[in-house]
């Protein structure tokens, strides 16, 4: 009776330790996760002050010639996400030549940012003049900032540039049209400069109108910052304010059909004068001046366009993520910024190594389906398509994509919620499995082996801890750096140190 009983009780052993092999909350062995152990690099630290950078240095292998870095976040309050990438701009700048960063911010906007720190101005105040809050209000972001200042006095100092369409930083909407009014005045020919002076205030007027609701959303959101960066205490938080500010005035703000009209009349005449009379403006700009107006003209209208279609009540439906106007105004919106990257690498900053700070989504070489509720390796009827789609057409391997993401932990920029764990199975819980709080996964590393079981369908958090599945994550990205836990962003509350 003994025996039976101890073998009934080594037969139940037996079988729970065959489905805790099994089980995907105890990892097997497997042939992947023998892959990713072997090949994921255990990072030291995400602290930007640390710049002892031989924990980094397989990263100088695995990028190797690419001319561009593109660093990814799953959101936009990922505050973990954004000191890794804070050290690692640091390590490209300093080991391996990159030394242009281009935001996820306006491309006249940012341009405003680095002359303010050019300048030497307090590197947070120069930020926010062009860079979206959610960075430039925060802790994780601000030495980034201080660096960028310091370098301006060095032989090889690190400059920032945007690559975004839209304009909504800072007080970019006042200097533009200070700027664009110096331009066109600078023209040696009275008719011609006369006749440019009068397209550029009608461009600016309508541009004034079509943007008042969402500068003045913008204001009341800066002011709250600003408030609290300078340690006053807020009688509402900035979503607390702009709610009030919605339910009261909003509406008497939104454009009108005749100013977007007069808006794109405008800027066809400045953009067709700038090309029919190019030796006229040559005289008095450089080529770098004058492609540059270029673009912002082309973004003013396109993302002036995009205002406007949100806010006309004949489309109520505009905002709604997965309609076809949403994705409309998603696919304008890359395509712009795909060609603002181009000009940045051909004309603004030649032959230089170039930082891409944005979304993973928008860096991905991947498609979302037309309900913005999946992703795929290749186009979608309806769908959208990512600048990285088209920068990686472009420049294959001169461009390698790093993705960020987190297995859990906190998530907000000023004010944090939860993170649910990842999925059993998913690519972030088997990187949590290695028990490392930071990794880098190169997944080039799978070229050329189209068996691999990396390039399988796997489940990995994208965009805002959604657990999408890709049917080959290594044409999405060309690696992962993987943070466990997650650490929200935190609102800067002092001003630097001048």
């Amino acid at each position: 009776m003994k025996t039976k009983t101890s073998l009934w009780i080594l037969s139940c052993v037996g079988l729970a330790s065959l489905a805790l092999a099994a089980s995907p909350s105890h990892p097997s062995e497997d042939e992947l996760q023998k892959w990713i152990a072997g090949r994921a690099v255990a990072v030291r630290t995400i602290d930007p002050a640390d710049e002892d950078f031989h924990d980094l240095d397989p990263l100088i292998d695995a990028i190797g010639s690419a001319r561009v870095v593109q660093l990814g976040e799953p959101s936009h309050g990922a505050g973990g996400s954004f000191a890794a990438k804070v050290r690692l701009i640091k390590f490209l700048h300093q080991r391996m030549g990159f030394d242009v960063l281009a935001w996820e911010s306006g491309l006249y906007d940012v341009n405003l940012t680095q002359r303010g720190i050019r300048a030497g101005d307090d590197p947070v105040i120069a930020a926010q003049a062009g860079i979206l809050l959610v960075w430039s209000a925060t802790e994780e972001v601000r030495p980034l900032f201080e660096y960028a200042r310091a370098s301006q006095s060095t032989g090889r100092p690190l400059d920032m540039a945007g690559f975004d369409s839209t304009m909504n930083a800072g007080n970019a909407r006042d200097r533009f049209a200070a700027d664009l009014r110096s331009f066109f005045k600078a023209l040696h020919d009275k008719a011609l400069r006369q006749h440019a002076d009068e397209l550029a205030e009608q461009a600016i007027a309508a541009h004034q109108r079509l943007s008042a609701r969402h500068e003045m959303a913008r204001r009341i959101e800066l002011e709250s910052v600003r408030a609290a960066v300078s340690g006053k205490a807020l009688a509402q938080s900035p979503p607390e304010a702009m709610a009030a500010w919605a339910k009261s005035d909003e509406a008497k703000l939104l454009g009108r059909k005749e100013d977007i009209e007069t808006l794109d009349r405008a800027a066809d005449g400045l953009l067709a004068m700038i090309r029919s009379q190019r030796p006229a403006f040559l005289r008095v700009h450089a080529t770098r001046q004058i492609t540059f107006m270029e673009r912002v003209l082309e973004n003013l209208r396109a993302n002036d366009r995009k205002l406007y279609d949100s806010e006309r009540p004949d489309r109520p439906a505009a905002r709604a993520a997965g309609s076809p106007h949403y994705n409309e105004k998603w696919n304008r919106r890359d395509a712009l910024n795909t060609r603002n990257l181009h000009w940045l690498l051909e004309e603004g900053y030649p032959g230089r190594k170039i930082i891409v700070w944005a979304h993973n989504v928008h860096l991905m070489n991947a498609y979302y389906g037309a309900q913005v509720s999946s992703i795929h390796i290749e186009p979608q009827a309806g769908g959208l398509e990512p600048s990285g789609v088209a920068l990686a057409r472009w420049l294959g391997n001169d461009v390698y994509t790093i993705a960020m993401t987190s297995y859990e932990g906190e998530d907000g920029w000023n004010s944090a919620k939860s993170i649910a764990p990842a999925p059993d199975g998913s690519l972030e819980w088997r990187l949590h499995q290695l028990g490392k709080p930071y990794v880098f996964l190169d997944l080039r590393a799978c070229d050329g082996d189209s068996g691999h079981p990396m390039r399988k369908p796997q489940s990995m958090r994208i965009d805002k801890y959604r657990d999408d599945t890709l049917t080959d994550v290594t044409r999405a990205f060309d690696a992962i750096f993987y943070l466990d836990p997650m650490t929200p962003a935190t609102l800067i509350r002092s001003l630097s140190k001048q």
